[in-house]
């Protein structure tokens, strides 16, 4: 299990490269360029997210707080926020994926981004009296809610992925664009992101 998501600019700039008219390649380098600074100002975003919490994010049960010594909603230990990296599709320059790789943390992300249903089994109905939680006769499953982390990350890196977008649009395309057409752009580049997080 591991926890991804694409970030793309090839729709979004289709329109720009009418307006803009550029080469080939000028064309291709944008896309490169552009998909490759949002993913990593998300990417930042994230790994900040997973350090201090999201407010609004379920608290944890009194049981699970004893158990790991501490109260915050996502990972304490630093595993988890480093694992969030920014990873090159291959064969396709203008496609990375922000995530976490399969192993423990991408378990982990997984599991705070989408949430669990334990079946409680009667192993794990001894295991958890063992440490001291004792579950009621009719508890047939428990539930970890979903604590996301990734569409807030794009939320909160929105004006520093805007200020960085501009730069880049204006360094290939100065002069063939307006900035009221780069504005439009921005707004179709980040509605497509935000669809793209929302669905997971």
């Amino acid at each position: 299990m591991s926890l991804s998501f694409k970030v793309d600019a090839t729709d979004a700039l289709k329109t720009l490269n009418a307006v803009a008219k550029m080469d080939a390649k000028a064309y291709l380098d944008l896309r490169a360029k552009v998909a490759h600074k949002t993913a990593r100002v998300i990417r930042n975003e994230a790994r900040k997210i997973y350090r201090t919490g999201v407010p609004g994010h379920a608290p944890l049960h009194p049981f699970t707080v004893e158990q790991k010594g501490g109260s915050h909603p996502l990972v304490e230990e630093g595993e988890l926020w480093r694992s969030v990296e920014v990873f090159a599709v291959q064969g396709r320059r203008s496609e990375y994926v922000i995530g976490v790789e399969e192993g423990p943390q991408g378990i982990k992300a997984a599991v705070l981004e989408y949430g669990l249903v334990l079946k409680v089994t009667p192993a794990r109905r001894a295991y958890l009296a063992s440490r001291g939680l004792i579950l009621r006769k009719d508890t047939a499953a428990l539930v970890i809610p979903p604590r996301p982390v990734f569409p807030t990350a794009l939320e909160e890196a929105l004006p520093k992925i805007r200020l960085e977008v501009m730069k880049i649009l204006h360094e290939f395309v100065s002069r063939r664009i307006t900035d009221k057409q780069a504005d439009g752009l921005f707004a179709n580049m980040m509605g497509r992101f935000r669809r793209r997080f929302g669905d997971g």
